[in-house]
């Protein structure tokens, strides 16, 4: 049997949801905890496909109009899918990082990059990582500190089985 850290909100998945997102993660040798981590929060521990926060960007990983259209997506289409369907375009958008920028996504650094900032992947600490800020002023030190403090916060509690 099969488990996952116990990251906020992941318990109000369904059981069908969770097996998805470690199929999704181990096909492309990626981690299961660390992704469900990332998408913790950025969809606020709701895990919710059609999730649309102020910025525009929807869907379990806050897909950006630029970013649905390298996986040939609309932000409307990934907004209609159901949670389990947008794991598989979640699965794409990796692959599209890892050929576009020629990174491989192992540590939760990268895979918090991966969505935020990919172009940083293996290079959190470089100058332009430094100076870099997203829409809302949030830096990449910012977004990987609060992605670390929801992966500390899941290690208090017992794991997720996943049947």
């Amino acid at each position: 049997m099969a488990t996952l850290l116990h990251v906020a909100g992941l318990e109000g998945t369904s059981e069908a949801f969770r097996r998805r997102l470690i199929d999704v993660t181990k096909a492309r040798g990626l981690s299961a905890d660390f992704l469900a981590a990332v998408m913790s929060f950025e969809t606020g521990g709701k895990f919710e496909p059609g999730f649309y926060p102020s910025s525009g960007s929807v869907g379990l990983i806050q897909f950006t109009s630029v970013a649905a259209k390298a996986i040939g997506r609309t932000i409307g289409e990934l907004a209609a899918m159901s949670a389990v369907e947008q794991l598989d375009e979640v699965g794409r958008y990796f692959d599209y990082v890892e050929k576009t920028f020629g990174k491989k996504v192992k540590s939760l650094d990268d895979h918090g990059l991966a969505v935020f900032a990919p172009a940083f992947i293996h290079d959190p600490r470089s100058p332009a990582a430094v100076a870099y800020k997203a829409p809302g002023g949030v830096t990449v030190a910012k977004y990987l500190g609060i992605l670390h403090n929801r992966v500390a916060d899941a290690l208090t509690r017992p794991r997720l089985e996943v049947g």
